[in-house]
């Protein structure tokens, strides 16, 4: 018997309804603040990731030579891969870029709670703009999104720009070297004791961390343009650097009840698509864990799906297949989710399925109500039943579904 490999999972039919149905919640919150969809490549050049994504990204993407020995990779994230689109194809496309993504990346990293190695996210990228305002945008966006699943949440701020400041000012001004100290940072590492070892005076990069002040412009700026109804979930962490080499200015984290772990997190790249050939053009982003907000959702019974009106179609005899077949293709143009019974069971044992699959309607045809010119209609749910001249089954169903979300009727 063959096993799935470790770190992924098998979605089946009830796990991915919930997990499309929150997907066009955060794809219907994207759309609304005019972000458009963008799609990469699985895999990249090898060196693309490598170039800015951060040693941690780095030490677990998924790597592999073609046969034409060129060196892959799996995408561990999507900045980078859409840097590379917009650096080649969309540079001359009016500025800002909005652009959203929902699909999955790949990481080699040991599975646990809320860690797998492959898994979905689903970001923004705002490209072209340099304005606080734009950072604000993403992170009211990035609230909007989790308010709208229902989670109680807060957001972490840091800016990753002063934390470089105070290592240049200590005298630490390689850019790798820096990379590095703030990867330990964000790890939890002990940089102090490595800034000691090499000759560098941690206690200013110390004193930064232990303020209570907000003490830098584009943080203050930030709180005091994002609305009210998000301003309360903001905590200032000048800690938080999230350990990608890309950052250049402010970075956030989302955390909601229940999960020990981040949700969601961004911040600022200026420098990365010019990196990759492109013009220099400001970005700021952020992406969620699909999966993890998935986890929260399920674990706190968070959001519920309305009501979808099903009905199978059960042919009594040969004679009445063709008629089902019309009879499945109008409910379905009603906005009516509606299977034909193509097993040929018996009628009883068809009932128990429809029952069994939550389908409320079972349509009856037999020759009958095929020479009558009708269709036995049983409610699964209220245990009645009817007679309904076909000519009258598109009013029927429309007095039914009038209060559900079959509103296309």
């Amino acid at each position: 018997m063959f096993r799935r490999p470790k770190g992924t999972r098998d979605f089946l039919p009830e796990d991915m309804k919930f997990r499309r149905h929150i997907e066009k919640i955060i794809r219907k919150v994207f759309e609304s603040y005019s972000y458009e969809e963008i799609l990469t490549p699985t895999f990249e050049y090898f060196d693309l990731i490598a170039e800015k994504s951060g040693e941690e990204i780095r030490r677990s993407v998924y790597v592999f030579e073609d046969k034409g020995g060129r060196t892959l990779a799996l995408r561990p994230e999507m900045t980078a891969p859409i840097a590379r689109v917009i650096a080649n194809e969309l540079r001359s496309r009016p500025k800002p870029l909005r652009l959203y993504y929902i699909t999955n990346v790949f990481r080699y990293e040991e599975p646990q709670r809320g860690r797998w190695r492959e898994f979905w996210h689903a970001g923004v990228e705002l490209v072209g703009s340099s304005r606080v305002e734009s950072d604000v945008e993403v992170i009211s966006l990035g609230c909007e999104v989790l308010e709208t699943l229902g989670f109680k949440y807060y957001v972490k701020l840091g800016d990753v720009s002063e934390i470089r400041n105070v290592l240049s000012e200590i005298g630490v001004t390689d850019e790798r070297e820096q990379n590095l100290i703030l990867s330990m940072i964000d790890r939890g590492g002990d940089y102090s004791s490595y800034l000691e070892s090499k000759g560098f005076d941690p206690r200013a990069l110390n004193e930064l961390f232990s303020t209570r002040e907000v003490n830098t412009e584009k943080i203050r700026q930030v709180l005091n343009l994002i609305e009210d109804k998000f301003s309360d979930r903001v905590i200032v962490d000048l800690k938080l650097s999230r350990g990608l080499d890309y950052y250049t200015g402010l970075v956030f984290e989302f955390y909601v009840e229940g999960l020990d772990v981040a949700v969601g997190g961004g911040g600022r790249y200026d420098k990365l698509i010019e990196t990759f050939g492109g013009p220099r053009l400001p970005a700021v982003g952020l992406a969620f864990g699909l999966d993890r907000i998935e986890l929260a959702a399920k674990e706190r019974n968070l959001i519920s799906e309305s009501e979808v009106m099903k009905a199978i179609v059960i042919p009594l005899s040969e004679k009445c297949v063709k008629k089902s077949f019309e009879i499945s293709s109008a409910l379905r143009e009603l906005g009516i989710i509606t299977e034909l019974e193509v097993m040929g069971r018996k009628l009883n044992k068809s009932l128990s399925y429809a029952s069994e699959k939550g389908i409320r309607f079972a349509l009856i045809l037999g020759e009958k109500e095929l020479e009558s010119n009708t269709i036995t209609v049983k409610d699964l749910k209220k245990g009645e039943q009817e007679e309904i001249e076909l000519g009258k089954l598109k009013k029927y169903f429309k007095s039914i579904t009038r209060d559900t979300v079959c509103t296309s009727l």
